[in-house]
């Protein structure tokens, strides 16, 4: 399944499957989605970390994760993709990254390309574009 990163506010159906990677269920957001909890960033939510506001440590934090719950990942990617062949996954969040926001989807995506050589583009703000960082 190819993959994909945007907001919540800026997903539309043609983008793909949104599949929600947030700890926190978005409100606002009607349209059914897939989950992918194991790419929640359970830890930056709980202490030692909630709170932190410290971008390097919460970006360690969070890869450490990524390697801890690798095969969850990928067991929970391939279900997905198995439910939408031939469909794009949008990995989504809330940060608008288009605007300089660090954000978990992003340090998810180099992962996905440091670890299996995958290009997960982030989906232009607005214009449904794909934007590679």
């Amino acid at each position: 399944m190819p993959l994909a990163t945007s907001r919540y506010q800026d997903f539309r159906p043609e983008f793909g499957v949104p599949i929600r990677i947030t700890v926190g269920h978005p409100k606002f957001f009607t349209i059914p989605y897939e989950r992918a909890m194991s790419l929640a960033p359970v830890e930056l939510f709980q202490p030692p970390y909630k709170n932190i506001d410290d971008i390097p440590t919460e970006k360690w934090v969070y890869n450490k994760r990524l390697n801890e719950h690798q095969a969850a990942i990928l067991r929970e990617l391939e279900a997905i993709a198995a439910k939408y062949p031939g469909t794009t996954g949008v990995l989504l969040c809330y940060e608008n990254v288009n605007k300089g926001e660090a954000c978990h989807r992003r340090w998810a995506a180099e992962w996905f390309e440091q670890k299996y050589g995958w290009q997960v583009p982030e989906i232009l703000t607005g214009s449904g574009q794909l934007l590679v960082f």
